[in-house]
């Protein structure tokens, strides 16, 4: 019994029960499925971290810097520091991003650095020496004649490291002689044998104290007692004095000269003009009666400022001397100026000032870095480091003393990227695809992708030219697309979904033969699909195979006997073959 499956007609239960079977194992696309997708969140590899500072180092009185995070933009982050006088403006974040940050005034004569560390990438933030600075205490100390032991206070910033020294030979023993930060020295001073009074100054870095030792006063002898005369008339009341001076106090050049102190006195009133210190003496005037007139001689200053006293007629005045002028320093660079190229370099450039003019070099921008020493007297040489440019041109300057230097650097290079290819089209099955990118040689770029099924398998990162290979993921679901972002070009990946297939023709009736079929298949571009015959005297000639969209052609053999039927399977889909007998 031969069945015809036209339209409208009821199918013999054998081959309904057939087509069911064959319905649930050949083709669960079309007769209903689940399917499940994983979705897997980035891995530690894809999440590794870079990390720059932008600050090489950072002033003693404190300042901000900026720290660069570069990391794929679906990736967390966190940043720690364990040092106390570094801020963070922030401790986590995603993807790329900069962190800004600022560090205390340092309170050491020495550099300090601390780590700041984001995710598992450590980077140094250093900061530069307090200047160093001493002073001592007592400024001047008085010693007898006998001679002894004294001591003075050091105060200086932490960390820094000094020397003591006396600059007269007679006095001895300064212990310690040099140290660190604050301390107490203890000076020896000997016994003055001489009368007249010395000054000497201790000597702590740019700081110094005096020590004046008073001359040994000789003894009047006593005479030897004389015979007791006849006693003398009464003597005449001795006019009663009142005396006057001026001036009380005065100020002297640090070349030095003469004071003149004017004395006011009736007649016969005596005085006498004394000096408390070794560099002011009484050149006139030691002694006098009634109105006169005493000079001090003051010799020339070399040192700090001073103060000292001198007494004339029982009046104390003040005498002030102020210290010598500077030196007018003048300070010249060689070259006067620079201009450089965007890239990365070093420059050395010298100083010429004369002898005991000192000098400090700071740059007026963070892209200029002064390396040690930062500081000299005289003549020298500066070190400067230059970071590259990538942004336009820029002017910076570094100063020296009065001497101004003008760095010009010239602008980064303009980078220009382009990608091969621009698109991809993927099946159904799991895939993959390179993409060439061109760029200059010192051009940096990275590749991110916009959805999970698409990973970055490797060239996530690079500069100048390279190769990103892209890996996707097979589809279970409809189709899909997204957006990889390769050196900040878009490059579009179009995927398949599930795969639909229709045959025109379902069925054919054949006569006796031999025949030839054509059957057409639709299908999505992508989609695999085959073509069978169950029968020998039905055979595929062409089509056993295909992808998307394509033709089958069947070759049917003469028939010599009864009627017969097949069932061919092509794309998945039923064709009926019928074929008359004789």
């Amino acid at each position: 019994m031969v069945t015809r499956y036209v339209t409208g007609v009821r199918f013999a239960r054998p081959l309904m029960l057939a087509l069911l079977l064959a319905c649930g194992a050949v083709v669960p696309i079309a007769c209903g499925s689940s399917a499940s997708t994983n979705v897997t969140g980035p891995t530690a590899i894809k999440c590794q971290v870079t990390l720059s500072n932008n600050a090489s180092e950072l002033p003693s009185s404190g300042g901000n810097g900026t720290l660069s995070v570069n990391s794929e933009r679906e990736c967390s982050w966190s940043a720690t520091t364990s040092a106390t006088w570094v801020s963070l403006a922030s401790t986590s974040g995603q993807g790329p991003a900069t962190i800004d940050y600022s560090v205390q005034p340092n309170p050491n004569g020495t550099s300090r650095q601390a780590q700041v560390s984001v995710s598992n990438q450590s980077v140094n933030v250093v900061q530069a020496a307090a200047p160093c600075k001493y002073s001592v205490s007592p400024a001047t100390v008085t010693v007898d004649a006998p001679g002894g032991d004294v001591s003075f206070a050091v105060t200086g910033t932490p960390g820094c490291q000094w020397t003591a020294k006396s600059n007269a030979d007679w006095i001895t023993g300064v212990s310690p002689s040099s140290g660190t930060g604050n301390a107490t020295i203890h000076v020896a001073v000997p016994a003055n044998n001489g009368p007249a009074v010395r000054a000497g100054n201790i000597i702590v870095g740019d700081a110094q104290a005096t020590v004046q030792q008073a001359g040994v006063t000789t003894p009047i002898p006593t005479p030897p007692p004389t015979p007791t005369p006849e006693p003398p008339p009464p003597p005449l009341p001795p006019p009663a004095c009142t005396l006057t001076v001026a001036p009380i106090s005065a100020s002297i050049e640090a070349a030095g000269g003469d004071v003149q102190v004017t004395v006011t006195a009736a007649a016969g009133c005596a005085w006498t003009s004394t000096s408390n210190v070794a560099w002011i003496t009484i050149s006139t005037g030691a002694a006098g009666s009634g109105s006169g007139a005493a000079v001090a001689t003051v010799a020339p200053n070399t040192g700090a400022a001073r103060t000292g006293t001198v007494v004339v007629a029982g009046r104390t005045i003040t005498i002030t001397q102020g210290a010598p002028a500077a030196p007018a320093c003048s300070y010249q660079l060689t070259p006067p100026s620079l201009n450089v190229t965007s890239d990365a370099q070093d420059a050395t450039v010298a100083v010429t000032a004369a002898d005991g003019c000192q000098w400090e070099a700071t740059s007026s921008v963070p892209w200029i870095t002064v390396g040690d020493p930062r500081t000299g007297g005289g003549n020298g040489t500066l070190k400067l480091t230059i970071t590259a440019n990538t942004g336009d041109a820029r002017t910076g300057t570094v100063l020296v003393g009065s001497a101004t230097l003008a760095v010009q650097q010239a602008a980064g290079v303009t980078c220009s990227y382009a990608i091969s290819p621009a698109s991809y089209t993927a099946g159904l099955a799991a895939d993959a695809v390179d993409v060439t990118v061109t760029a200059g040689a010192t051009c940096a770029w990275t590749a991110a992708s916009g959805a999970s099924w698409v990973t970055v398998g490797s060239g996530a990162s690079g500069t100048g030219n390279g190769l990103v290979h892209l890996t996707i993921d097979a589809n279970t679901g409809p189709a899909r697309s997204t957006v990889v972002t390769i050196a900040g070009q878009p490059f579009t990946v179009q995927q398949a979904g599930v795969c639909t297939y229709a045959i025109k023709p379902t069925f054919y009736d054949a006569g006796k033969g031999p025949d030839h079929i054509t059957v057409n298949v639709t299908a999505d571009p992508g989609c695999a699909w085959t073509a069978s015959s169950p029968v020998s005297w039905a055979t595929i000639a062409d089509g056993a195979s295909g992808t998307g969209s394509g033709v089958v052609k069947i070759d049917v053999q003469a028939n010599d006997g009864a009627a017969r039927a097949a069932t061919l399977t092509i794309a998945s889909q039923p064709f009926q073959l019928t074929q008359k007998g004789k």
